[in-house]
């Protein structure tokens, strides 16, 4: 089921479950879990890279069919620069469009 919204072309679905944002964060046993929505990016076209205190990612997909004006680029950052935590590693897994991190924290 979708709804409209104020204004011409801007659908938003109903979403009945789950987190409403494309992107979920949550503090797991093993560090902090991160899952964001990328569709149409493949492995191939993902980065992802960290320091101490940043998680950077970077995806591109390509652009699927003729109408459309180009492919969709992705970015983001996790910034734990204000807080009293270092980063030792980043698990990454992407499917279904669908990216999942979860990085490894001290203090735990």
């Amino acid at each position: 089921m979708f709804r409209f919204a104020e204004g011409p072309f801007q659908i938003i679905p109903d979403l009945k479950d789950g987190p409403k944002t494309g992107y979920e964060a949550k503090t797991v046993k093993e560090g902090l879990y991160v899952r964001v929505d990328m569709p149409g990016v493949e492995m191939e076209n993902l980065k992802v890279t960290w320091e101490k205190k940043k998680v950077s990612f970077v995806g591109e997909a390509p652009r699927e069919t003729e109408n459309d004006a180009g492919g969709r680029n992705y970015e983001g950052v996790l910034d734990f620069s204000s807080g009293p935590v270092a980063i030792y590693g980043v698990k990454t897994n992407l499917q279904n469009g669908v990216l999942t991190m979860v990085n490894d924290l001290w203090p735990k």
